[in-house]
């Protein structure tokens, strides 16, 4: 039902190495990107391949501007070419000038909205960004389905949301809520499927098919035996 593992989990296993720069504090983020310089700056080449494609993403596509300099500022001393455009288009079916620059939005909202995104999981996806194209109902999602307080850690908000791509074979966005699960501290093991999830989540399943595909046959009895 669920994305293999594959890549995935070890690009998020990668991420990890950048994720210090996720802080609010623009004095840390300061002291972050020093450390990451001189950390990237003793690495083995090997080694430092890996992490160069994620420090040519922060350099073009953080909406922080300070970590978008620092990083140009490594790949320089690096002297590693870095990309002015992501070969990856947002969209294939949308005009390129359609989609919102996540470095130069002129709605404060939806910055705003960019620069949370980014703090949770060091990366503005594709799938947020194409939502930007309608802006009231990317703020409704982000803040009524993602971000709303709840007894549900974001780990578990992130499994649900990939259980319920997963009933429409939605290959990115099962891709995307798997990457968010494993870089917010959720248990790898449960991707191997619902005998590995807790009893509560796993509880979900039949309701979430029927949400999917018959909602109208949804009654109070599915949702009283969870």
């Amino acid at each position: 039902m669920y994305a293999s593992r594959g890549d995935e989990h070890v690009a998020a296993r990668k991420e990890w190495f950048f994720r210090r720069l996720l802080s609010s504090d623009v004095r840390q983020r300061a002291a972050s990107i020093q450390k990451i310089r001189v950390e990237l700056l003793e690495m083995e080449p090997h080694v430092l391949d890996v992490h160069v494609p994620s420090l040519r993403r922060l350099a073009r596509d953080a909406p922080l501007p300070d970590v978008r300099a620092g990083c140009l500022d490594i790949l320089d001393e690096l002297n590693t070419p870095h990309d002015a455009h992501d070969d990856t288009p947002v969209s294939y079916y949308m005009d390129a000038r359609e989609i919102v620059d996540v470095t130069a939005t002129h709605d404060p909202d939806v910055a705003a909205i960019f620069v949370k995104c980014f703090l949770q999981s060091g990366r503005v996806s594709h799938l947020t960004r194409m939502l930007a194209w309608h802006t009231p109902y990317l703020k409704v999602h982000h803040t009524c389905i993602r971000d709303r307080d709840g007894p549900l850690p974001l780990e578990w908000r992130n499994y649900i949301a990939l259980m319920a791509a997963s009933e429409y074979r939605c290959h990115y966005v099962s891709i995307l809520h798997q990457h968010y699960f494993l870089i917010n501290g959720g248990d790898a093991t449960w991707l191997d499927g619902l005998d590995y999830v807790p009893s509560k989540l796993a509880r979900l399943h039949s309701l979430n098919a029927l949400l999917a595909h018959q909602p109208w046959l949804v009654t109070s009895d599915d949702v009283a035996s969870l």
